[in-house]
């Protein structure tokens, strides 16, 4: 049996996003795949935490999906992690709602890669997306790796491509 993968899409503003479209395009309509756009589900950013939260429940794997501001996840997806990942449901005594789940991450990048590198900015990519990675493992998930497309501006078919492998993998 497949396992049933949710992609939490944290993109305030997915209907401009080439990278981001990009990336869910490489997806096999017949794969078991669900894309929950917060930012359209939450237009007013009033989350429904008991309903997001039992859509996670409901879910083998779990893709955070998002573009890098600033070296960091937009606002509005971070709210949305504070208020779904609650103490007594996420973590914390007793808290075994994500215990055991998969999950991955795919980011996109405004910048090229070349910006990721420790004699540029000083941090990785993995040092970026390292607040999720932890916050997802301290829940008791188990992290299958990410998936970076950078230069967001500038989305190629080559770009794309090196991309490709890495994200595909988050759901074989």
């Amino acid at each position: 049996m497949s396992k049933k993968i949710l992609i939490v899409l944290g993109h305030p503003d997915y209907s401009h996003s080439n990278a981001n479209k990009a990336l869910i395009q490489l997806l096999d309509e017949a794969a078991n795949v669900t894309v929950h756009n917060i930012s359209e589900a939450y237009p007013d950013g009033k989350i429904d935490v008991q309903k997001e939260q039992a859509l996670l429940e409901s879910y083998d794997r779990i893709i955070f999906q998002f573009p890098t501001y600033w070296f960091n996840v937009p606002g509005s997806f971070k709210v949305w992690i504070d208020q779904v990942l609650t103490y007594g449901w996420a973590y914390g005594p007793g808290a075994t709602a994500l215990a055991g789940k998969e999950y991955g991450v795919a980011t996109t990048t405004g910048s090229p890669l070349e910006v990721y590198q420790p004699d540029a900015v000083g941090f990785t990519i993995d040092a970026v997306i390292l607040p999720v990675v932890a916050s997802l493992k301290y829940c008791g998930s188990t992290y299958l790796g990410h998936a970076v497309l950078h230069n967001a501006m500038a989305v190629t078919p080559e770009s794309v491509a090196e991309a490709k492998d890495s994200y595909l993998k988050l759901f074989a």
